[in-house]
């Protein structure tokens, strides 16, 4: 896929301080000569054309941080990139119904626009972690053939969750399968002064007792809450590496194996 035209169809930038590299004088009575006027500035990243009252104006910009819908008549308020006739580009990823890993992709919203190539795009999730425990994050970058380069995890090293890291035009990658179910060795009640209930009842007649991740429970202490514990965008709240305990410290609530 490729733009042709190096205007922005559904926003223009607004040239404040921010982004403003300055006002371009003399005669620019189209954007065509705007963009031209920007693609001679060796700093203009991108440009802003506007005619109100017969009166144009042409701005170099370094960035586009302020993006504004096109005007009541368009051909009035015009921006677009330096340098991007016959750019390559990757088509914008389609979003998905669910609880997925979005992409970030550097300066532009990869769901609603083209990713222009060379454009690096991050994904994450809470639960994604290597084999050595640490968080991950998926980076891919768009090619100049409208394809993406194979997700490298950052840091580096074999995956534990997920097992494999999809390109942003690939399968959505799944957040909620990060919570295994909690394995309680102890019954948090028999503390004096502490309450332990969840949303599904929990039998404590034998020990251990299987906590699933579809449900809610909450640690009270002294008729205190003090900790909710759920599964949250694939991780658990409330800490259960603490153990569920108020004065009397007892071990960390480890993962139910089957």
């Amino acid at each position: 896929a490729h733009h042709t035209n190096c205007t922005f169809p559904d926003y223009f930038c607004n040239p404040t301080a921010d982004d403003l590299i300055d006002r371009i004088e003399g005669r620019v009575s189209s954007a065509a000569e705007c963009s031209k006027a920007c693609h001679e500035d060796k700093s203009c990243k991108f440009f802003t054309f506007l005619n109100f009252r017969r009166s144009p104006s042409c701005f170099a910009l370094k960035s586009c941080k302020e993006r504004k819908p096109r005007c009541t008549v368009p051909s009035n308020c015009v921006s677009g990139k330096k340098a991007c006739n016959d750019q390559a580009v990757c088509p914008k990823i389609n979003l998905k119904a669910g609880l997925h890993a979005r992409w970030r992709c550097e300066g532009i919203n990869p769901y609603v626009e083209d990713i222009p190539a060379g454009t690096p795009c991050h994904a994450s999730c809470p639960a994604w972690e290597n084999a050595a425990g640490s968080v991950i994050t998926a980076k891919s970058t768009c090619l100049p053939d409208s394809s993406w380069t194979d997700p490298i995890a950052l840091p580096p090293g074999p995956l534990s969750i997920p097992a494999v890291l999809n390109k942003p035009d690939g399968p959505d990658m799944p957040c909620e399968n990060g919570c295994k179910p909690l394995n309680m060795t102890y019954n948090p009640n028999l503390e004096k002064g502490a309450e332990f209930f969840c949303n599904e009842p929990l039998s404590w007649s034998s020990l251990p007792v299987k906590i699933e991740k579809t449900n809610q429970c909450h640690l009270i202490c002294d008729k205190m809450l003090v900790a909710v514990t759920e599964c949250k965008d694939g991780v658990w709240t409330g800490n259960p590496g603490l153990g569920f305990w108020c004065t009397e410290e007892m071990e960390e609530v480890g993962h139910w194996e089957d």
